[in-house]
């Protein structure tokens, strides 16, 4: 895979894109369940919390989340 550079208002574009996918993934999981409630209820928690920090910027350069695990320096 070739990493493209992009420039931040395009970052924040593709993970507002990103976002609306997971979100409409668990959407679609919660109204269709195929698996046990339980289970359909972690999965939807977690791509809720994932749209979550995409949509904050969190995983974006200079978000929390990017920062704390690549580092601030990156690249």
């Amino acid at each position: 895979m070739v990493a493209m550079a992009m420039a931040p208002d395009e970052i924040r574009s593709n993970h507002a894109v990103i976002a609306a996918w997971l979100r409409s993934w668990a959407v679609e999981n919660e109204q269709y369940p195929r698996r046990p409630p339980e289970w359909t209820a972690g999965y939807v928690e977690a791509l809720t919390e994932v749209a979550d920090h995409l949509e904050r910027g969190d995983l974006a350069p200079g978000g929390v989340v990017h920062d704390e695990e690549v580092g601030v320096a990156w690249p």
